[in-house]
């Protein structure tokens, strides 16, 4: 390796170990924030109320996560090979959001028959309600993978900071103005508003320019990602689910919910 190249090498090994650092930290803002939140939505809610708080955040959950996991890798990699990535940028929130939308929309038709399945009439407003985050949510994610394909790190970890805090504040706010579940949902999708208004101000790709980066070329590299990472949340998800499907109460979900966060 010539001796030009090196300074090069250690300064992105550095800013790798710097980045790295700073999102890991603020990550870990969801150890407190959780434990906080769980306790605090125990105590107000009650084992059965938190029930059916912990089945939607779950089904939410699981659609938001397995939507991100069709693009974040692939995101990340072809914006960071771009010479020019604001094409490729407004190709992945374009997609990402149409996907998002009408995932929401599919689980707003859905919801009664879900709620069916998991002998929980109560359960089907509550996913229309929290149907409003899947937009929000997936819209942040993608702005946050740009920032990763750019090397970023920082404005990616001071996101993720924001929307732990806020989503714990908005949560404990509503719910003592007395919405309940209601407010523990609308805190939870405040708190994704309010994480894309911050990525908003690190970055702007646009929605209606045009761009000459297809969607075709994000679907070949996506999908095995995408089957693998399925896989996996459905594996992790099933679980509280598979509960309620078979006979467990609203109240009992609620424990167990309790424990499988504490734990994790």
């Amino acid at each position: 390796m010539s001796p030009a190249k090196r300074p090069s090498s250690s300064m992105t090994k550095a800013r790798l170990v710097s980045g790295t650092t700073w999102i890991a930290l603020a990550e870990a803002l969801m150890l407190p924030t959780g434990f906080l939140t769980v306790v605090f939505l125990t105590r107000q809610l009650g084992p059965e109320s938190y029930g059916l708080f912990a089945l939607a955040a779950t089904l939410i959950a699981w659609i938001e996560w397995s939507i991100n996991s069709i693009f974040s890798r692939t995101t990340v990699k072809f914006v960071g090979d771009a010479i020019a990535w604001q094409p490729v940028a407004t190709t992945v929130i374009r997609t990402q959001l149409t996907c998002s939308v009408l995932a929401a929309l599919t689980l707003a038709l859905l919801a009664p028959a879900i709620a069916a399945f998991l002998h929980e009439p109560a359960l089907a407003p509550l996913l229309w309600l929290f149907a409003l985050e899947i937009p929000l949510f997936n819209l942040a994610l993608a702005h946050q993978n740009i920032l990763t394909g750019l090397g970023q790190f920082a404005p990616r970890a001071a996101i993720t900071a924001s929307r732990w805090i806020a989503r714990l504040l908005l949560i404990v706010g509503l719910v003592q103005l007395g919405l309940s579940i209601s407010g523990a949902i609308l805190g939870s999708v405040a708190a994704s508003l309010i994480s894309l208004i911050v990525c908003r101000c690190y970055i702007r790709p646009s929605l209606w320019q045009s761009s000459d980066f297809s969607a075709r070329q994000l679907a070949g590299y996506a999908l095995p990602l995408f089957l693998s990472a399925l896989a996996v949340r459905l594996y992790s998800s099933v679980d509280l689910i598979v509960l309620k499907a078979l006979g467990g109460t609203a109240e009992q979900a609620g424990v167990y919910a309790v424990a499988q966060n504490l734990a994790l």
